[in-house]
């Protein structure tokens, strides 16, 4: 392998590190908003859930007269 070959390879390593990686981009900023969307429904169906637990719980406050 010559000189000039070898600088070559490199040459081509060099621009295949730099090339975009678009796979771990789109995991890089799809899993935080695919995270912010699962959290928020977690949160809204853990909001509804309480809501109607409250609301259950003044129903029966209010039936038993305290």
């Amino acid at each position: 392998m010559t000189e000039s070959e070898i600088v070559l390879k490199l040459a081509e390593q060099a621009l295949k590190a730099k090339e975009p990686d678009f796979v771990g981009d789109l995991i890089k900023i799809g899993l935080p908003i695919l995270g912010t969307i699962v959290g928020g429904l977690i949160g809204l169906f853990a909001s509804k859930l309480t809501a109607e637990f409250n609301s259950k719980t003044q129903v029966e406050l209010a039936s038993s007269g305290i």
